[in-house]
């Protein structure tokens, strides 16, 4: 992805119903994920280098995106 490597440590999704839309909750990390196509595509502005990230768990309902456990990148020579 975006010249380097996404990987789902685990994904659940729940089909919408007629009382609630889609559920997901799913772990992730990211490798070498090339920052300027990244901040391309959202419109950010322009960065460079690569960013390497992790999500051990998070969980998306009724539109809201919670995450558990925190969210780590390593990013502009440093950790997050």
């Amino acid at each position: 992805m975006l010249g380097g490597k996404l990987s789902l440590d685990h994904l659940n999704w729940q089909a919408a119903t007629d009382q609630h839309g889609a559920t997901f909750d799913f772990g992730m990390a990211v490798a070498n994920m090339d920052l300027a196509s990244l901040s391309q595509r959202l419109g950010w502005p322009a960065f460079t280098g690569n960013i390497d990230g992790r999500i051990p768990a998070a969980h998306f309902q009724d539109n809201v995106l919670r995450l558990d456990g925190g969210l780590e990148m390593d990013l502009f020579s440093g950790r997050v």
